[in-house]
């Protein structure tokens, strides 16, 4: 019994972590075209993104990074010791009251998983500040959870249509907001439009299904329908990624 346990635990964990590198992988090579010499990322959480940034792009891309002041990693010896291993230049900063790092023009700032937590009509001004950084040129790479998820439109259909976390601070999070508002492509194209950055790229992705639990048969099919979803409508996947370019 315990060694099925452990062997579960082990295998969800490696589902995870190929998840998180399908994502990352497909956040890096939007900025592929614009070559980036120098990078900014908003929410370092477990340095994914940097990682996947240093191994595609190597020792001479400059990366900088900010994080939640809140965030209770940022004081531990071994998360420094992993920032300064892949020579991060990360700064404390809560984005929606504090100035970005005065380091750009950033030819690219990757701006993945952090739109949902964000207080909707807060979003335009952050969009707003994140364009002013950018190089003319430059890119804006995106990522967040499908608002058109299969899961959450069967949810809203058949199920209790609890497809959004309660918009109120959480304690386990550093008093910041869970998933309080997600989007779908029309709503990013306007909000990126409105920013004057013009959407350049756009691919949904599925990659949040290793995250769905599987202990009851009813969950086991939900995550089955998930995984063929969205190879019947690409807009069933459970998240998307696009790059918007300024203008």
């Amino acid at each position: 019994m315990v060694a099925a346990v452990r062997e579960r635990g082990e295998r969800s964990m490696r589902q995870e972590t190929d998840g998180d590198a399908e994502r990352c992988l497909t956040n890096v090579r939007m900025a592929l075209p614009v070559n980036p010499k120098r990078v900014l990322e908003v929410g370092i959480g477990y340095l994914a993104t940097t990682t996947t940034l240093r191994e595609v792009f190597g020792d001479q891309l400059e990366i900088h990074a900010i994080e939640h002041p809140n965030r209770h990693a940022l004081g531990t010896e071994e998360f420094q010791a992993a920032v300064a291993a892949q020579r991060v230049q990360l700064s404390p900063c809560d984005l929606l009251t504090d100035p970005l790092p005065d380091a750009g023009p950033f030819d690219a700032v990757f701006f993945c998983d952090v739109v949902e937590h964000l207080p909707v009509t807060r979003v335009p001004d952050v969009l707003d500040k994140l364009a002013a950084v950018i190089a003319p040129g430059g890119r804006l790479v995106m990522s967040s959870t499908n608002l058109s998820a299969f899961l959450r439109v069967a949810s809203l259909a058949f199920g209790n249509g609890m497809v959004l976390d309660p918009p109120f601070p959480l304690e386990y999070a550093g008093g910041t907001y869970g998933h309080i508002r997600l989007y779908g492509r029309a709503d990013v194209r306007l909000l990126v439009e409105h920013a004057g950055m013009r959407l350049v790229d756009w691919r949904y992705t599925n990659w949040e299904r290793v995250f769905l639990a599987r202990d009851t048969l009813a969950r086991r099919l939900v995550y089955a329908a998930q995984v063929v979803a969205p190879r019947v409508r690409s807009a069933w996947a459970t998240s998307w990624s696009c790059a918007a370019e300024r203008v």
